[in-house]
Parts: C-alpha cells; sequence; structure tokens
C-alpha cells in the first residue's frame, strides 16, 4: 500500500484549471479521488453521462451536455491503477476566443466598408457634383436645348452625352458655314486682285500698240494685236483660276513678242521646264507680271547699243511635292535691302525696280491659292541683275498633287 496526499495530485492539474474546465480523477468504483473543486473530492462521480466515452477506446473525446451545459469531455485510463482521468471543458470557454475574434471581424469589416461608403460617396459626389450643376446650366440655359425640354427625368450622362452630340452637330455646322463664307471670302479677293492686274496688263500692252503707231510701223500692228488677243484668250477671258504652265509660257512669249515690236529690240528667253511640269496648273497671270518689270525696270533703263536688249531665263525645278519656277534677267539689278521690302505690305515703299502691283499681287494670289508656306522670294544685284523665285504646290488637271520626275 502507498498513500499519497490528494493535494499532490491537485498541484499537479491546477495549473491547467482554466475558467470553467473540470478535472477529475475517479477509480474503477467511481470514487472520486481528485477533483477540481475540492469539495467534490470523496463523493462519487456520475459516470452515466460518460457511459458511451468510457465504454469506447482509449485517449477519446466526446460532447456531453449536463444540465444546460455542454463540454468537450477528454479522458484517459491508467491501466496501473485502472483510475480515469476526465478533463471536461465547456463549449463556451472554446467558444470565446473564436467569438471574440468574430467579433472584431465584424468590427473592423463594418468600419472598413464604411470606410469605403464614405470614399465611395466623395468620389462620387466630385464626380457627379460637376455634372449636375453642368446639367443645371444647361437647363437653366435661355435657350434650352431640345433635349431637355423633352425629358426632366433625364439622368446627368445621358442628358450631357446626347446634349453633347448637339453641340458637335451644331459645331460642325458653324464650321461647315465659316469655311463657305472663308471660300467666298477668297474668291472675292482673288477677283479683287484679278480685276486689278487686268485693266494694267491691257494698259501697257495697248499702250505698245500705240507706240507702234507713233513709230509708223504699221505693218507690225495686226501681229501685235494678234498676239494680243492670243493673250487675252489664255488669261483674261475664261472662267478657270488655274492654267498649265504650258499656257503661261506661251502667254510670256506672246507678251515678249508685243514688246519687241514696240521697241525694236530683241530679248534672249532661255526657257527649260522639264515636259513632267508642263502641265502643273498655276494661276493666270504669274509670270507676265515679273517679266512685265524686267522689261521695263531692268533692260531699258541699261539703254543698249544694238538690238539686243537682255536675257530673260525660266526655270522650273520639282523639290518634292513643290515646283521652283526662277525668272532671272541680267538687267540693271537693285540694293538687296530694296528687294527685300517689295513683298512688305508698306503702301510707302516705292521701289524703282518694279512696279508693285507685279510683285505684290502675284504674292496675294498665290497665297490665297495655295496658303502662306508658298510665295516669291527676291535676290538682286545692282549691276548684275534679278531673281524672282516662286514656290508652288503640284496641282494637276485631276486636283491630286505628284511630284513629278525629271
Amino acid at each position: 500500500m502507498l498513500s499519497i496526499d490528494e493535494t499532490c495530485l491537485y498541484d499537479i492539474y491546477k495549473e491547467s484549471i482554466d475558467g470553467d474546465s473540470i478535472y477529475v480523477i475517479f477509480d474503477s468504483s467511481g470514487s472520486i479521488i481528485s477533483h477540481s473543486n475540492r469539495q467534490s473530492t470523496g463523493t462519487r462521480f456520475n459516470v452515466k453521462p460518460f457511459a458511451k466515452l468510457l465504454n469506447g477506446p482509449a485517449d477519446k473525446h466526446q460532447l456531453v451536455q449536463i444540465g444546460r451545459q455542454k463540454y468537450l469531455c477528454i479522458y484517459q485510463t491508467i491501466e496501473k491503477v485502472n483510475w480515469t482521468i476526465v478533463n471536461m471543458i465547456p463549449l463556451t470557454t472554446l467558444y470565446k476566443d473564436i467569438n471574440t475574434l468574430g467579433f472584431r471581424i465584424f468590427i473592423i469589416s463594418l468600419l472598413f466598408i464604411s470606410f469605403s461608403i464614405s470614399l465611395a460617396w466623395i468620389i462620387s459626389r466630385k464626380i457627379s457634383l460637376p455634372l449636375i450643376k453642368l446639367k443645371n446650366r444647361i437647363k437653366s440655359h435661355p435657350q434650352k436645348s431640345r433635349i431637355v425640354q423633352e425629358s426632366s427625368i433625364m439622368d446627368e450622362i445621358t442628358l450631357l452625352s446626347r446634349e453633347y452630340e448637339h453641340i458637335i452637330d451644331e459645331l460642325e455646322k458653324t464650321i461647315n458655314d465659316l469655311i463657305r463664307e472663308q471660300e467666298e471670302k477668297r474668291k472675292a479677293e482673288l477677283q479683287a486682285l484679278q480685276m486689278q492686274i487686268k485693266p494694267h496688263f491691257l494698259y501697257n500692252t495697248i499702250n505698245s500698240i500705240k507706240c507702234l503707231l507713233w513709230a509708223g510701223k504699221t505693218e507690225l500692228i495686226e501681229p501685235t494685236i494678234n498676239a494680243l488677243v492670243n493673250l487675252l484668250e489664255q488669261t483674261i477671258s475664261g472662267k478657270e483660276e488655274l492654267i498649265t504652265l504650258g499656257e503661261e509660257i506661251q502667254c510670256v512669249k506672246d507678251y515678249i513678242y508685243i514688246q519687241e515690236i514696240r521697241s525694236s529690240h530683241t530679248i534672249r528667253l532661255n526657257v527649260k521646264i522639264p515636259e513632267a511640269l508642263q502641265k502643273c496648273l498655276v494661276p493666270k497671270l504669274l509670270l507676265q507680271p515679273l517679266v512685265e518689270n524686267a522689261i521695263f525696270h531692268g533692260f531699258e533703263p541699261k539703254q543698249p547699243s544694238g538690238k539686243i536688249w537682255g536675257t530673260l531665263s525660266i526655270y522650273a525645278t520639282a523639290i518634292g511635292n513643290t515646283i521652283q519656277l526662277e525668272i532671272l534677267d541680267d538687267g540693271v539689278g537693285m540694293e538687296q535691302s530694296t528687294a527685300e521690302k517689295l513683298l512688305l505690305d508698306d503702301s510707302q515703299v516705292r521701289p524703282r525696280r518694279f512696279t508693285g502691283i507685279g510683285v505684290k499681287n502675284i504674292q496675294e494670289r498665290i497665297q490665297l491659292y495655295f496658303g502662306k508656306h508658298y510665295g516669291l522670294t527676291i535676290h538682286s544685284e545692282p549691276g548684275v541683275g534679278t531673281s524672282v523665285v516662286i514656290t508652288l504646290p503640284q496641282k494637276y488637271d485631276d486636283g491630286n498633287t505628284e511630284v513629278a520626275m525629271e
């Protein structure tokens, strides 16, 4: 026999007692050897609720309900002394941490949902408030659109999208009207420039015929008038604003013929234009005013002896999608500073070399036809001559822009 104080057993497991947990050690007769409730030691243990558990294999666990309380029961049998150790843990104790964790998760989720809703509301207000204000402005506008009048409950996005389409349609209509007005304005300005140069051209040509009468060269009047008629047919008559470069060169040749008859002098004309550029479209009377200025202000002041007045060269070169025409003469020339002032919009500029109407008129007509990227550049040197370079886009009868190859 070995006598052991029950306190020794209690001291072993008392540290493991947690809350409402119960520890019981009883023998084969059901007498309680040790109990977590010290007052129950020595009493009989009611094994009836644990019958199923105790009859099963060792190291088992089972849910047992005692009264209104449910316990998770874990037992182990010590075979040498035939004792049974039972640990009863209330389910409320087990679920306590789980419930606490669940409550914390619920609170965190609730806070997160509240934060998300608040953030979504703030963002939606930032997005929708300007739309609402814009919608109200549209509705309060004196000239309400047809869309606003048809529906007062239309949502902002639908309303604004339809109103946007309506505004785009109105804008396109306005742009088309402006384009049409600008085109009509361009045509009116172009006609004004043409009306300006036509009397000027006719005056100088008829003046040449008058000089033939004074000189008694009546036999040359008829061919001169024929040349004038050809010029009128090509340049002044007709509704086309553009003619081919070949037709413009023929006009220059007819004009030079008239001037040669008038002055009894010969002008050497060198024309070097690639065949591919002959059909390139250019404005009417593009070269004639420049040739006229070369004769009256470049050749005549030289007072040449003999019948050779001077040399006039016309070159054409294709550069990318553009064409460059150069009119080069060996007249008296002028200072480069004077040449640079010719294209300025200054009515006080009175160049001695050009008549002004020829150069400025050509520049304005080119830019009305093709835009500000095209026009004239002038280079001159006293005693050497003058070069006028005209830059134009390559345009042909089919309306396309092409690159002409030599």
